[in-house]
This record gives C-alpha cells, structure tokens and sequence, in this order.
C-alpha cells in the first residue's frame, strides 16, 4: 500500500502537537541537555559536587578555593550534558497486513506523531520497523520529514522476531531512554524476553498494543479459514457455537497474558483499536505514559 506523508501526520495535527512536550525529566538515564534533569557525572556546566582528588583527575577541574580553605586537594564535578533519546520500535510483520493493512497504518501514524513530539523537543529519536535492518536515527526539527519518509515506506512481511529487532536497535554503547513498542503482539514466542531486555538496558518502556474488533467478531455457522500469516500455516472450519467460543476465548487469554506480562516487567501497557482516533490515542498515550511534562 503505497503512503505519503501526509497519511500519517497531516498539518493541523501537527501543530496541535507542537504544544505538547516529553517530559525527558522522567527518562531513565536522568540524563540532561537544555531542561532534560540528569543522574550522570560527567563534563558539563552545571555544578555537580566535590571529591577528592586522586591521581590521573584532569588538573582544570581542581578546586583551588577550596584548596587554599581546607588545605586539601578537591576536584569539582559536572552534570553530564547528553541529549535524552525516543527509540520508537515499530511491527510490520505479515499479521500488522492484515484488512488493508488496518494495524500497520495506525501503528505507523502514531509512531510519525511521537516521533514529531521528539524531534521538535530536540531528542534524538531512533525508529525501528521489524523486521527489518538496522534502523535510522534522527536529530532535530528538520529530520520529521526524513522521519514520515521513512515510516511511509514500511511495508509488511515476515515475522516479528522481537528480540533480534531490539538488541539491534538499542545495543550497549547506546544511552538508553523511553522505548515505545507498537505491535499486535502476535508473535508468541519473544515478546516477553524483548521487553525484558528493553528494561535490563534501562529504557522505560511503553508499550502499545494495536488490536483490530474484527479479529474477536466469529459467530457459530461462519466458515474460518485461520491463517497464521507468519508461518502460512492454515486451518479451515466451518465453527460451531462451542469452537467459536474457544476461539475467542483464546484470544482473549492471549490478550491477557500480553497485559500480564507488561505488568510484571514494569511496563506500561495500552490498548489501542484501529478505528480509535489518533488524536485521543497520542494524548492518552503521552499523559498515561508520563511523557508529557
């Protein structure tokens, strides 16, 4: 399905969310640049604390008032000036495809307006579609265009493959900060070891579940042809009033346990359906999330 840019961010939109901001005071790291608050030490301009000065400090750092009062060498420390970072982590496997690509599009609309809420507070935003290569980063207002390109080019296949997706995209020689995840969550087998890892690297974690109401709607009498659109395995019955039930209580157990499991990592979970406004789902997601200060 061929997307412009506008399909996912139209201008209106884009202005309102222009008053909105991240509160990066609520990132992980703590880190600081301009008004992001930070746990870090590090070469800076904003006074830290003193110690003591052991061999090997870097001598421009030696407190020498202090020296000629106490009589004893004292090195001053700095708060650690490093932009925060949004890494926005994106399914596009086969079953985001399904219906018109539904779950793909409002994944993608809602990835273009975090991202936009990043990039004009000027945090460096990492956006990751899995499966898929290593994934771009962008760094200030002018990168939302390069941004929408990127995402309006998504197309979906394959499987989600979770965990290989996430430790590409957030290795160890990168600061860590907020992770959203936008997925149906259909893949069963990683989810759980992904978001773990997201936390292990120290992201507050958000994630965002795109669900569509027609995948519970099955009544007793339809004939199910059940794709699994990641494997092309496929099943084909006509679904009596017990099977129906089955199935969508299976769903809704898988539903649950997706849910389950954020909340026993300390991630923050949402539901979204496709047909829900966009707006209505960046404010709740943004205020819920604590992203906005």
């Amino acid at each position: 399905m061929s997307r412009q840019r506008t399909d996912l961010l139209d201008p209106a939109f884009l202005a309102r969310l222009e008053r909105l901001e991240l509160n990066v005071r609520r990132i992980v790291a703590g880190e600081r640049r301009g008004e992001v608050a930070t746990r870090r030490r590090g070469p800076g301009t904003l006074f830290r604390d003193h110690r003591p000065y052991v061999a090997g400090d870097d001598p421009r750092f030696l407190d020498w008032n202090a020296y000629l009062r106490l009589d004893d060498l004292q090195v001053k420390e700095f708060e650690a000036e490093e932009s925060p970072r949004l890494l926005l982590l994106v399914d596009r496997s086969a079953s985001m495809g399904l219906r018109q690509e539904a779950k793909l599009g409002q994944a993608l609309r809602l990835a273009a307006a975090l991202g936009a809420v990043g990039l004009m507070r000027q945090v460096t935003t990492t956006c990751a579609t899995f499966p898929g290569t290593e994934p771009p980063t962008f760094r200030g207002r002018t990168a939302l265009f390069r941004l929408l390109e990127h995402l309006a080019s998504t197309t979906p296949a394959g499987e989600a493959q979770f965990l290989p997706a996430f430790q590409v995209a957030a290795p160890r020689d990168r600061p860590s900060g907020i992770a959203v995840v936008i997925s149906d969550f259909f893949e069963t087998e990683q989810h759980g070891a992904a978001l773990r890892f997201l936390r292990h690297r120290g992201y507050r974690t958000h994630a965002v579940h795109v669900m569509d109401r027609r995948d519970r709607n099955v009544r007793a009498g339809d004939v199910a042809e059940l794709v699994d659109v990641e494997t092309g395995r496929k099943v084909r019955e006509r679904l009596d009033r017990k099977l129906a039930a089955a199935y969508r209580e299976a769903l809704a157990a898988h539903f649950r346990q997706i849910e389950e499991v954020c909340r026993s990592l300390q991630v923050s979970y949402i539901g979204i359906d496709v047909e829900d406004p966009m707006e209505r789902i960046v404010m709740d997601l943004l205020r819920r999330g604590a992203l906005v200060a």
